[in-house]
């Protein structure tokens, strides 16, 4: 069954894809995570690449929150 998301998901790269039904999950809405996991069936993505995909995610996120909390102080130091 297509949904309202099938065409936009079908237009994804396969990482794209992978990244949507991994790590980005919370951002989508239900039914586009739906018509991702069809588009990665379909194209029948290896799922060793979720894992290593995810991994690159977690841990991109996990530099970006270091770097963000070394912001800027009340300049003081300037």
């Amino acid at each position: 069954m297509e949904n309202e998301f099938t065409k936009a998901m079908s237009k994804r790269t396969d990482e794209e894809l992978i990244k949507i039904v991994t790590a980005e999950r919370d951002k989508y809405n239900p039914a586009a995570i739906d018509a991702a996991e069809s588009e990665v069936a379909k194209r029948n993505i290896d799922t060793n690449k979720f894992e290593e995909i995810k991994e690159k995610e977690t841990v991109g996120k996990v530099a970006k929150k270091k770097v963000d909390s070394k912001g800027v102080g009340s300049g003081k130091d300037f």
